[in-house]
Formats: C-alpha cells, structure tokens, sequence
C-alpha cells in the first residue's frame, strides 16, 4: 500500500535530518507543467521567477519526493526524487517540471536542496539530483539510469549524502 511506503520515508528522512518536522506529506501540490520533462532543478530553479500563480514571484525552490505506485520489474514502491516550487507570498505549492511524475503523493524534504545547494557553492555542477528509490518491506534501494542502463542498488540507509551519486 502506498500510505506505507510514504510513513515509511517520511520516518526514514528525518532520522537523517537536521530539521526533522520538515519532511512531512504535502496534502496538495498545484500541477501547472510547461517547463521541460526531466529537468525538474533547473525547473524549479527558474520557477523562483515565474508568477505561475499570480501573486508575485517571491517564490522559493522545494526539493523532496514523489511516492509511487508498485513496481512489478523491480518489486517495490517507486519513490523519485524531485524538486518544484513554493508561493512565497501564501504558501501554496506547485509544479512546473512539465510530464513529471504527477500522479505521485509529494513528501518535502527541504535537506534534499541544501545539500544540492552546498554542492555547487562547492563547485560540484553534476549529481544535484538525489537517487530515485524503491522500497519494499522495509528494505531501500536506490534506483538510476546511467547511459541506457537501469541500476538497482540495496542502501542501507537514507542517511542524505548516500541519496547522491
């Protein structure tokens, strides 16, 4: 069920975090797309600019999560990493990474765009993208695609500097 898969990260991350009240279930995020597939940092990045909901555009990043449904291949939930955006003015979040995951409850977990951030600061331009997930029965694995090739790995835990390759 996915509900478990979603308790189970939530409790999982804030383990890990330095802010652990932050990694919580979002009960809505506003799908609006138009920014391209597959580039949702960059997307988000932009989003900071875009008065995509009309109040402004004192907007702010969101990195976090977007919990799945099964996946027969690798037999477990697909949990994918992902960034949007926040309304700086009401609060309200939304997405503008166009054909994305959007069907998929959103977790934020706001550690996930530090370590980004720190990343480049640090000069570090590849890899600011945290690693997919599945995970079944309390076991983690990590989950890309490097050239044309899937690779599935056990974790053993979702500490934030083992979630980037």
């Amino acid at each position: 069920m996915t509900e478990n898969a979603i308790q189970a990260l939530i409790t999982e991350r804030k383990k890990h975090s330095s802010n652990p009240n932050s990694v919580k279930l979002i009960d809505h995020v506003k799908y609006i797309g138009g920014l391209e597939s597959g580039q949702c940092y960059e997307n988000a990045k932009a989003g900071m600019t875009i008065n995509a909901l009309g109040t402004g555009n004192h907007n702010i990043m969101a990195s976090g999560w977007q919990v799945g449904n099964w996946n027969n291949t690798y037999e477990g939930y697909e949990i994918v990493s992902h960034y949007w955006n926040i309304d700086g003015r009401d609060y309200k979040h939304y997405d503008l990474s166009e054909g994305e995951w959007n069907a998929g409850a959103y977790v934020y977990d706001g550690e996930l765009l530090l370590y980004a951030q720190n990343a480049f600061k640090k000069g570090q331009t590849k890899n600011l993208q945290p690693l997919s997930l599945l995970y079944n029965e309390d076991k983690w694995r990590t989950y890309t695609v490097i050239g044309n090739e899937e690779v599935v790995n056990d974790i053993d835990s979702l500490m934030t500097a083992n979630l980037f390759a």
